[in-house]
């Protein structure tokens, strides 16, 4: 994770940006910054379907908050997104990861970021939307409906 850490956030962009392609999704385009309308990546999955990510390069002792989780909710409906990803590099307050259980968006805390990035494919199921760890075909984000990114 030292190297994650390292990262500013257009490289932290750029390297979730990758490990999505590496698990097979496309037209994957990064946008981040003023502008990006609450989406820092956009693409579709493996299947076909309307992927939105919000990336969050925050510092370990820090967490996700409902605010942040609340908005990125509005982003997910106003890209018409069917997978909602939202990874970061700490953890999700106790409100922010029930908004996210909520509505449906897969929340990449730490801990899952640190195993999807050598070289498990992130899946994703909407069973509870918090990281449980590798699983034997890949990193299993629970999250609702089974969902696989990539």
């Amino acid at each position: 994770m030292a190297s994650i850490d390292a990262m500013n956030r257009r490289e932290f962009e750029q390297h979730i940006a990758g490990l999505l392609r590496r698990d097979d999704c496309t037209g994957v385009e990064v946008h981040g910054g003023s502008g990006d309308r609450g989406a820092d990546i956009t693409g579709y999955t493996a299947d076909g379907r309307r992927l939105v990510v919000q990336c969050r390069n925050f510092a370990s002792y820090r967490s996700v908050w409902s605010g942040e989780m609340q908005k990125f909710v509005g982003a997910r409906t106003l890209h018409r997104a069917d997978v909602a990803v939202y990874v970061a590099t700490c953890p999700f307050s106790r409100e922010a990861h029930d908004i996210a259980v909520q509505a449906g968006v897969t929340a990449v805390h730490r801990g899952l970021l640190e195993a999807w990035t050598p070289v498990r494919s992130c899946r994703c199921s909407r069973r509870s939307r918090t990281a449980e760890g590798p699983k034997s075909q890949g990193l299993v984000a629970t999250s609702g409906p089974d969902q696989r990114i990539g």
